[in-house]
């Protein structure tokens, strides 16, 4: 029974070495403060310090990052600077992340703009949602986010990406050499 009760603590003690601190909010709000609200090309916000950092406390804290959401500083605008640091999560944290977004604007502690700029991300995530429009989870996100954006231009957007034209899209565009990244989901 000790040694149960011992092996327990060590499995514990090595979980809490590997997970996430936690996010401070007044830091996140510090840094989109420094980086400023006005929109930049991605890559101008990619050289910047104040934005990298933002980069860095995204990965492996986008769950308690996506949470935090609704309380950082500048409102929308703050909010879609936040998912546009998430750009460099791996294909299945940037999912998780889009999951919870309808969830968010449903009980309007988001507004439909910051979903808008989850679906339409400048940076690396920019042709994720298309280049996986046939994977289930997508296929779930965007019949939850679809509502939010009804009878909008977003709309007849979602309506394109489920049926693979989106895809289409951006494959032509590929095929005559514009490097758009090609993230897919496990």
């Amino acid at each position: 029974m000790k040694t149960l009760s011992i092996l327990a603590l060590t499995f514990a003690l090595t979980l809490s070495a590997f997970a996430a601190p936690p996010v401070s909010l007044p830091e996140v709000n510090s840094l989109i403060d420094k980086i400023g609200v006005t929109p930049k090309p991605q890559a101008e916000l990619e050289a910047d310090p104040a934005f990298i950092r933002l980069s860095e406390i995204c990965t492996g804290n986008s769950v308690a990052v996506t949470d935090a959401l609704p309380g950082v500083s500048n409102g929308d605008a703050g909010a879609s600077l936040v998912i546009r640091a998430m750009q460099s999560l791996p294909a299945a944290e940037y999912m998780t992340m889009l999951e919870k977004l309808p969830v968010l604007v449903k009980q309007r502690q988001i507004g439909v703009p910051v979903l808008a700029s989850a679906i339409s991300p400048q940076g690396r995530m920019t042709a994720f949602l298309p280049d996986n429009y046939q994977n289930p989870r997508v296929v779930a996100f965007v019949a939850a986010a679809r509502p939010s954006f009804a009878g909008t231009p977003s709309d007849g957007m979602l309506g394109a990406l489920s049926a693979g034209l989106v895809t289409k899209a951006f494959d032509a565009h590929r095929a005559k050499g514009t490097p758009i990244p090609k993230v897919l989901l496990p």
